[in-house]
């Protein structure tokens, strides 16, 4: 028997001789996919070009686990950890399709001279739509869209950000499905243009 479980898509039904949880979905291309459960590492993979994964995880136990997935891009930028609570009954496979990975996001400054640009990219699926959400006094909303290796890049005009912390966080939409929001990033808006550091690569 199986238990199908959708996120974003449609499961499959399949049999099964043994406890079993199977994970597919979408992240970055060619990038590393790591796998926890209950606060453990218990392995990883790489996407494909497509930016698509697939695990299975055999032999389990029954009992009630909750499954961490995150990924890391090309440029070791790591998305968040997006969790997934899993009844494990005997004899059953359990499969989680359409999981979504959100965008990993970074900037090129920590601090930007107010009216200078400030470059914010990442990676995700090709070719999605990405949607950007600018924090400030008023909130901002652009949108792009990731290339062939599933790169972004956006350059923002803070000439419209007034002085002070503001934070960007980044989510996509790829052939109608929405994924949850990556990282908030955090930069400020001053009188100098000081150059990011890479942020926190673990989630």
């Amino acid at each position: 028997a199986a238990i199908s479980v959708a996120v974003g898509g449609v499961g499959i039904l399949s049999s099964a001789s043994q406890s079993a949880a199977v994970f597919s979905g979408f992240a970055f291309p060619n990038s590393k996919i790591t796998f926890l459960k209950d606060g453990q590492i218990i392995n990883t993979i790489f996407t494909g070009a497509d930016a698509s994964f697939q695990l299975n995880i055999s032999n389990l136990s029954d009992g009630n686990y909750i499954f961490s997935i995150y990924g890391q891009d090309s440029k070791g930028y790591s998305s968040p950890l997006v969790n997934f609570p899993v009844d494990v009954i005997s004899g059953v496979t359990t499969k989680i399709a359409g999981v979504l990975i959100p965008p990993t996001t970074g900037v090129d400054k920590s601090e930007v001279k107010q009216g200078d640009k400030i470059t914010i990219f990442g990676q995700t699926i090709p070719g999605a739509e990405v949607n950007i959400l600018v924090n400030s006094e008023k909130e901002f909303f652009v949108k792009t869209n990731a290339d062939i290796s599933g790169n972004y890049l956006y350059s923002f005009d803070t000439i419209q950000l007034e002085l002070g912390d503001h934070s960007v966080k980044v989510k996509f939409i790829f052939n109608g499905a929405i994924s949850a929001f990556g990282k908030i990033v955090d930069f400020r808006v001053g009188t100098r243009n000081i150059s990011a550091e890479p942020g926190p690569r673990c989630p």
